[in-house]
């Protein structure tokens, strides 16, 4: 069984089609892109607004999907499961942590700052 990564320049590239570019300019989206809306989620879950912090938490999945950031997707995966099943003992504070650690691995990735200077 293969570990997630921070970050899987392969599983861009296919989704890309090889284009170099393209995956480039979708990392940069997503640079500026993830950490705004984690910033959202975190505000919403803060606020108890539950639906708020899904939608949020959603649209970073889906960006971290395509990127190839397979750590912040699972835990986006994950905490977007159990906000979708409203457990009443929500921990918003180990929820705020794993996905700050998260967003923070991804758009730090070593591996990722690599790519980005050989593009």
């Amino acid at each position: 069984m293969n570990s997630l990564k921070e970050f899987n320049s392969r599983s861009l590239l296919l989704f890309t089609e090889n284009d170099r570019v393209l995956a480039e300019q979708l990392l940069s989206m997503s640079l500026e892109d993830i950490p705004d809306f984690y910033r959202k989620s975190c505000k919403a879950l803060s606020e108890n607004r539950l639906d708020d912090a899904i939608v949020w938490i959603h649209k970073i999945k889906g960006i971290a999907g395509t990127v190839g950031a397979e750590i912040l997707y699972d835990i986006c995966r994950g905490f977007e499961e159990q906000l979708k099943s409203a457990v009443s003992d929500l921990n918003h504070d180990q929820i705020n942590g794993e996905l700050t650690a998260a967003v923070n691995g991804f758009c730090n990735s070593p591996e990722l700052q690599d790519w980005i200077s050989d593009v």
